[in-house]
């Protein structure tokens, strides 16, 4: 077992390289153990990489996500606002359009190109496009000698560049150094220094690369059309391995399987679901062998509610049964939803993905307290402010109540929060109908109410000072965080800390971004935060886990669940950027919007390939209808109707039991009272004229006559 700590692992993420850590002291059965040197190739850093001493010296500072989308947003508003007016000017837009930039600049950097060739993109060839792409080439001209300028002033570097920097070096240090077995594993090789890496590795007289999924079924005529130059097809599934083992340098054939396909049947059908057609075949429908979905489960439940219930159902019969189980979705609301369900039976499971920052209680928090600031505030966002679970013991509900009913029903007071405590002054004098609640208000009751008013303009007063005219993002930042610093959070919270040093950060990146209001800046505060992510600090279940598709590529369980299989959930749409559109990037040679969708295809493969499969969409999302996902509709094409119908009709049963959880306990209404008194208790006239019992109780003695205005001859019939 020592030797393990001579070789070194390329593994795709870091919880790919725990899993293995954790497999590694399993088969040895070893209370302790040396392990090898495990880098994950998804998050490099330079202490995951070990140099040679004496070698280049530390690479410059990466610049923050943050810092560089308000850099880049300052440098499109200043655009917007002086050359064209076909850009629009909000802060906001101008953070979402940065955003966009950012993945553009770093196609490049992935590409080794300069940015400079973005002005090739739109040259006269292309005069028959809109007047738009070639304000965008201006653009892109200023952009490059503007960000150039601000990374030589910050003395920082891309942090696609300093990725890729360091990927170069590790493979110059294992070319010409010798050391033990060196592996790379899980790894398609998509950005091409990491496929460059693998390349020298495999190179390695004791080094190997592991290809995650390598389709050895498909003929050889069908797979040359999967990486054709000409008509290259980057949504199928073996895209990207197909460009990996030629750069490499070697054929499909001269790769070794490490073992039997345990499931020959299943490779089978996702090889021929995905298999392009070739020029001398006959288009015609090709059906896998029986029995080509043994294992296979298909739910398509009726709402997105009851998709996350008949897939807890699923986890917890794997539980019950003592099985790994996992849930495999890129929809975050569905785990989300699934985390809920599975609080039924008191199961806590772990979603690796964690959960946005900004939709935490401190986030949720934050972005209130910047909406309840702004002048024109409505009174929904500031009750939703004061109702918030972290202000409990500073606002008590029944004094909210009071304050409400006092100052934020009927005309909205003008001013913003910052006047309120005056209007209340003010409404305390005035004179009120009966029927208007504050007409009934003591002393008491309106300094209540005045006190909750001056208390939130304290809290927010920071804010409200920058309620006027146009300020640095970073005076907002600095007020946001002196506004959240002086709420009394009950105790300790991760999020409330983690929330905290964001804004810090936003304090020093926001130096360099573009002045705006305070509306504008309630309005783009959550696009700033956005790659902020809260993971609690909570050990795994070990049997139930909740996956991105990337991190299920290393992950084995008995039962897998692939949910949210929907189009544009699953593979996700193929957005074109805004600055340079599809046959812009044709020409340039730059990825296509669908290599994505060949990402999620490999995805999905792989996660398909369990013993027990389980396939999970929902017709409707939020109302509207969905379509199938291009994968599973690829699986019902080739698959033999008997099949596809027993692997629904399994699938009918977890949809029966959710119904049956969800379905509410029938009530029998009661019979209406039937009153039916004997012949001799009923009055034998009526005077419609009298009117001195209607004087003292009109209503009551009126309609009690009007009872018995009727006559009945017969004693059971009805009044």
């Amino acid at each position: 077992p020592e030797l393990l700590a001579d070789a070194t692992i390329y593994l795709p993420t870091r919880r790919a390289a725990r899993a293995l850590a954790s497999v590694l002291l399993e088969e040895t059965k070893a209370s302790a153990l040396l392990l090898p040197r495990i880098v994950p190739l998804g998050d490099v850093d330079e202490e995951a990489f070990a140099f040679e001493p004496g070698g280049l010296g530390p690479l410059e500072p990466a610049i923050s996500a943050g810092e560089r989308r308000l850099a880049l947003a300052k440098l499109i508003a200043g655009f917007a606002k002086k050359e064209t007016p076909l850009l629009p000017t909000s802060p906001a837009i101008a953070i979402a359009l940065a955003d966009e930039l950012a993945h553009l600049m770093d196609d490049f950097i992935t590409a080794g190109m300069k940015f400079v060739d973005a002005q090739k993109a739109v040259e006269e060839k292309f005069s028959e496009y809109d007047e738009y792409w070639k304000r965008s080439r201006e653009f892109l001209a200023i952009v490059d000698q503007g960000w150039s300028n601000f990374l030589l002033e910050r003395k920082g570097s891309e942090t696609a560049a300093r990725r890729d920097q360091l990927l170069v070096r590790e493979a110059e240090r294992l070319a010409r150094t010798k050391s033990g077995p060196v592996i790379a594993a899980g790894s398609t090789g998509t950005l091409p220094k990491v496929a460059d890496l693998l390349r020298v590795i495999a190179t390695l007289e004791n080094g190997a690369v592991v290809l995650p999924g390598l389709d050895q079924r498909i003929e050889k005529n069908a797979f040359s059309l999967i990486g054709a130059k000409e008509d290259a097809i980057p949504g199928h599934p073996q895209f990207g391995l197909k460009r990996l083992i030629e750069r490499i340098g070697i054929v499909r054939e001269a790769v070794v399987p490490l073992c039997e396909a345990p499931h020959t049947a299943r490779e089978d059908i996702l090889s021929l679901a995905f298999r392009p057609q070739t020029d001398e075949e006959d288009y015609g429908r090709r059906i896998a062998s029986k029995n080509s979905l043994a294992g296979v489960t298909i739910i398509e439940a009726a709402d997105q509610r009851e998709e996350a219930l008949a897939i807890a159902i699923a986890l917890r019969e794997a539980l019950h049964k003592e099985k790994a189980a996992a849930l495999v979705t890129p929809d975050r609301a569905l785990a989300r939803r699934v985390c809920a369900e599975l609080t039924r039976w008191n199961i806590d499971i772990d979603d690796s993905a964690g959960l946005p920052l900004a939709d935490s209680e401190a986030g949720r928090l934050a972005r209130l307290l910047a909406k309840a600031a702004e002048e024109g505030a409505v009174p929904s966002t500031i009750l939703a402010f004061l109702n918030h679970p972290y202000l409990r013991g500073m606002f008590a509900t029944d004094d909210i109540a009071l304050f409400e009913i006092a100052c934020l029903r009927g005309t909205r007071p003008a001013g913003g929060v910052k006047a309120l405590p005056a209007v209340i002054d003010l409404l305390r004098k005035d004179k009120y109908h009966r029927s208007d609640r504050r007409d009934r208000f003591n002393n008491a009751e309106w300094e209540r109410a005045l006190r909750v008013a001056q208390k939130l303009s304290e809290v927010l007063a920071p804010l409200t000072a920058l309620s006027r005219g146009e300020h640095e993002f970073a005076r907002f930042a600095e007020a946001h965080n002196a506004s959240l610093t002086s709420v009394p959070v009950e105790k300790q919270r991760d999020d409330s800390e983690e929330m905290l040093s964001v804004l810090a950060a936003l304090i020093e990146a926001g130096r360099n971004a573009p002045t705006m209001t305070l509306a504008d800046y309630a309005e783009s505060f959550p696009a700033t935060i956005r790659e902020h992510t809260l993971r609690p600090a909570r050990s795994e279940n070990e049997r139930l886990r909740i996956l991105g598709p990337l991190e299920a590529r290393m992950i084995s369980a008995d039962r897998i669940v692939l949910g949210g299989l929907c189009e544009g959930v699953w593979p996700p749409e193929a957005h074109t950027d805004s600055w340079l559109n599809r046959p812009m990037r044709k020409a340039m040679g730059l990825d296509l919007p669908e290599r994505r969708i060949g990402l999620s295809a490999h995805d999905f493969v792989q996660a398909a390939s369990a013993r027990e499969l389980f396939l999970v969409r929902s017709p409707k999302q939020g109302g509207v209808e969905t379509i199938a996902s291009r994968f599973v509709q690829r699986l019902a094409a080739v698959a033999d109707e008997e099949d596809w119908a027993a692997a629904r009709k399994r699938g009918d049963d977890y949809l029966a039991w959710a119904r049956s959880l969800e379905a509410a306990e029938r009530i029998d209404p009661l019979t209406p009272p039937r009153p039916t008194p004997p012949l001799a208790s009923r009055p034998n006239r009526f005077s419609m004229s009298d009117m001195r019992d209607l004087t003292r109780d009109p209503y009551s003695i009126y309609a009690r006559k009007i009872l018995r205005l009727r006559r009945l001859d017969a004693v059971d019939e009805d009044p």
